[in-house]
């Protein structure tokens, strides 16, 4: 380089660098998300994203948010999809407002909802790829959720 310093490129697949650096965050800081959650229970439709051959899966599946923010999600799920990938679309519209974009599997556990019978899996999911009129669109729905619950209690 010009200044005479030595750069060192890695390279590796986004999800295992995001999750090597939520690793290397001391324990205390490592609240996946900063950002206000409110809760909401709207369809969502999921399909795998396989990264070796770049394009998603054709099947599409069908769960519920349990909550989101505009970082991400908490979804209800009828399956658990460690095995299945480490990426998935997700498409869902809070009206007017349709947000769509790719997400990385923070995790997937068994629900302890007791009464979701028809939903027994919950992930928490990171947005990491977005187009700007979806963000916008994301950001619009938490901004109307704000409002709504700050009535609610009375503010």
């Amino acid at each position: 380089s010009r200044c005479g310093k030595k750069i060192e490129l890695f390279l590796g697949e986004d999800d295992q660098i995001i999750r090597l650096l939520y690793a290397l965050q001391p324990k205390r800081d490592r609240r996946l998300s900063k950002l206000v959650r409110y809760k909401i229970n709207l369809p969502v439709s999921y399909r795998f994203f396989h990264r070796k051959e770049s394009k998603l899966g054709d099947e599409a599946f069908l769960g519920r948010t349990i909550n989101i923010s505009e970082s991400g999600l908490l979804m209800g799920l009828d399956q658990d999809i460690r095995n299945q990938g480490s990426c998935v679309h997700v498409s869902f519209t809070f009206a007017p407002q349709q947000v769509e974009g790719l997400c990385s599997v923070r995790y997937t556990r068994k629900s302890e909802a007791k009464h979701e019978v028809d939903l027994p899996y919950v992930a928490g999911l990171q947005l990491f790829d977005m187009t700007e009129e979806s963000r916008a669109n994301l950001k619009r729905a938490c901004i109307r959720l704000g409002m709504w619950s700050s009535k609610k209690l009375g503010h």
